[in-house]
């Protein structure tokens, strides 16, 4: 009776084996390393700066990325430093692969730094242009 419990537990672990091994192999085929190479064109993501408001508007009408920025130089594998305006002197130049994504050219999601006014305190300034209907 035991030695039958004892076989049952070990065919269940196999397969949960099995079952782990397929379900990583599977989140693996997703995920890509990011690299990038000196000299490359960014997006920042606008989310890492602390004590910046977000945009008014919410969800997916968000515009989400500034830049583009050049890429300076590899820290390690997981950072990188850009080469940022002098409107963001008083950020840091050093990001995250995952606050950064490559500049494929038009897209609609980003920010133009032309179009940024940020205060002293490093918060947003958001002018209203237009209401089109009450």
């Amino acid at each position: 009776m035991v030695q039958q419990t004892a076989d049952k537990v070990k065919i269940i672990r196999e397969r949960m084996l099995v079952a782990q091994n397929h379900q990583k192999s599977y989140a693996y085929m997703k995920r890509w390393p990011v690299k990038f190479q000196v000299g490359d064109q960014v997006l920042l993501k606008v989310s890492p700066w602390k004590g910046l408001i977000r945009f008014g508007k919410h969800g997916k009408l968000s515009p989400c990325f500034i830049g583009p920025f050049k890429v300076l130089h590899k820290i390690r594998k997981q950072a990188y430093k850009l080469e940022l305006q002098p409107i963001m002197e008083d950020v840091h130049t050093t990001f995250r692969v995952c606050y950064l994504r490559k500049y494929l050219g038009e897209e609609r999601n980003i920010n133009p730094l032309s179009e940024l006014r940020i205060d002293g305190n490093k918060r947003l300034i958001e002018k209203q242009e237009e209401i089109f209907h009450r």
